[in-house]
């Protein structure tokens, strides 16, 4: 039994399904770190599809572990 670190970008809800997938396939636990990023850390001349808000959220987190069982043991922490 090992450990997965399945670090993305992908913060959509069929990630969530991706991960428990890969923790039964392998029988191992995955640590899946998701960023989070506000519009506020990208420069004032970057114009996002998702607008210019400094508090509108581009990518919207959801990291999560889970055990080689495929049984969520954190998260998705969305938000942070």
């Amino acid at each position: 039994m090992g450990v997965w670190c399945a670090p993305t970008v992908d913060d959509r809800e069929s990630r969530q399904a991706n991960i428990r997938h890969m923790a039964l396939e392998g029988r191992r636990f995955v640590l899946s770190a998701n960023q989070y990023l506000l519009r506020s850390a990208l420069p004032v001349d970057a114009h996002p599809v998702q607008g210019d808000d400094p508090d509108a959220a581009l990518i919207g987190g959801g990291s999560t572990v889970v055990s080689p069982v495929g049984e969520v043991l954190a998260g998705p922490l969305r938000d942070a």
